[in-house]
């Protein structure tokens, strides 16, 4: 018997996808991303949220959609560690007349409790600071079997609360200036990261 038979070619675990995932994309009131992981993280997150270090979205995630075959075979093979559980984050886009942009998709974030506070790293300085909650977790992908694990705790009523603009002052970053910066819709690349990053 030969074993590269029984395989699923690509074209057709991208089709199956496609079949999987219709709900998700059907929902053109959303913006959809996704944060590769374990299966064993997956778990957690759909019942706690997905912590992160930093409260930047494009930090975190990144932009899924189903216009192309690319956009599904970047799930087969997640660009960050290949890893084979991918967290579903579907975030309600601004209502109209809203602001959109970094700001508004980054106050997804809250700030942890002090007590889930940890450090990720022992000697840098590299916390686990905030979360996105689960409310706001459809589910992950099981790459291997091609499925939506459902999040019973996700929420599409749920609203994202806009943080209020910091204030910017002569001496603010050039990133911080950039996370404020409001546009109706975000323009982002979350393709790019750097080796360092768990998303």
């Amino acid at each position: 018997m030969n074993l590269e038979k029984l395989e699923k070619s690509e074209k057709e675990k991208i089709e199956i996808l496609k079949e999987n995932l219709k709900e998700i994309f059907a929902l053109p009131k959303f913006s959809t991303l996704g944060h590769g992981t374990t299966k064993e993280i997956a778990e957690k997150i759909l019942k706690v949220g997905l912590e992160s270090a930093n409260d930047a979205i494009d930090e975190t995630a990144i932009t899924l959609d189903d216009s192309t075959d690319e956009s599904f075979s970047k799930i087969l093979h997640w660009p960050h560690r290949d890893y084979k559980a991918i967290v579903i984050i579907m975030i309600p886009n601004p209502d109209k007349g809203q602001l959109g942009g970094f700001h508004y998709f980054d106050s997804v974030f809250e700030e942890l409790p002090q007590d889930r506070k940890m450090d990720l790293m022992v000697g840098r300085e590299f916390r686990k600071e905030y979360f996105i909650p689960p409310q706001f977790i459809k589910g992950y992908i099981d790459v291997n079997s091609l499925k939506l694990i459902p999040n019973n705790l996700y929420n599409p009523e749920e609203k994202v609360q806009i943080k209020e603009i910091p204030l910017m002052t002569p001496g603010s970053s050039p990133e911080a200036k950039k996370r404020v910066m409001l546009r109706p819709q975000p323009d982002i690349d979350f393709s790019k990261h750097s080796e360092d990053d768990d998303w």
